[in-house]
């Protein structure tokens, strides 16, 4: 009898991220742990860019939901390299402090780079320092969404969409010890349409409505969205989702995929790295 194969299955981002926090959250209230300490978060905001707000307040309710101490340090816009370097240095040093996150972008003149790398690895809560002990929420996120389906990955082939070479080596990594075989392609790529249509796992992230449609998909392919964009006032992703969603095996949906998937690996990213010190 020939196994009939999953289609148009919705990776809900929402129930396993609620799943990952009650996880947290029992593991520190647990009696048998004996916990009198808590985790702590510290979160850096410079200037007033609204979705930023928006983004380290959902963080924060989080954190306070699952047990973990949330500190927010906010910064105005015109804050120099030097003084956000100072408050780095301050975190780093505070023993209270288990996990550190920038929420990025930065204003312009700011080099983030240089600021992500100031961050103590011990406690890069977000996982981009070049020493992080972690794996960026995203990545853990895309993981775990593939470990969902139950597939058979090794060897599958996959196709990175991304317009990041940064994200995109770091996307190449955490896919390949999973066991797949990575090809990454910008979405400026004249022939991306093929090369999509020859991976069984498709991830994009690049932040362009509808960049990914129903022909440059391969029938019972895996479709993980990363990428958010605001359209007529509504969060999309880059899959043209209800056309996709029926030729896919497993969609992740946009709004209700990576975001809350991203806030619950920064809180396990924060409790992973507050254990190591205990």
């Amino acid at each position: 009898m020939q196994k009939i194969q999953p289609r148009g299955i919705v990776l809900d981002g929402r129930i396993l991220a609620e799943k990952i926090r009650k996880e947290i959250k029992t593991a520190l209230h647990s009696k048998e742990a004996g916990y009198t300490e808590r985790p702590g978060l510290a979160a850096i905001l410079v200037g007033d860019d609204p979705a930023s707000h928006v983004y380290v307040r959902l963080k924060e309710k989080a954190a306070q939901e699952v047990g973990i101490h949330f500190h927010r340090y906010a910064c105005s816009a015109t804050t120099s390299q030097h003084i956000l370097e100072e408050v780095i240095d301050f975190l780093n040093a505070d023993e209270s402090i288990h996990g550190i996150l920038v929420q990025l972008p930065l204003p312009k003149g700011l080099d983030e780079n240089a600021i992500i790398q100031r961050i103590d690895p011990r406690k890069d809560a977000d996982g981009f320092h070049k020493r992080t002990s972690v794996l960026s929420p995203p990545l853990a996120a895309t993981v775990r969404f593939l470990q969902e389906t139950k597939l058979p990955l090794k060897n599958k082939r996959a196709v990175c969409i991304v317009n990041s070479e940064i994200f995109g080596k770091g996307l190449t990594h955490a896919l390949r010890q999973v066991g797949l075989r990575v090809a990454t392609a910008s979405p400026q790529d004249p022939l991306l349409g093929k090369k999509t249509l020859t991976a069984d796992v498709l991830v994009t992230a690049v932040g362009k409505a509808n960049l990914l449609k129903t022909s440059m998909v391969k029938d019972g392919a895996v479709v993980i969205d990363i990428g958010t964009t605001h359209c007529r006032g509504k969060t999309v992703g880059d899959v043209d989702f209800k056309n996709v969603q029926p030729k896919a095996s497993f969609i992740t949906p946009v709004p209700g995929g990576i975001g809350p998937m991203t806030v619950a690996y920064l809180l396990h990213n924060t409790y992973t790295l507050w254990k190591k010190e205990k």
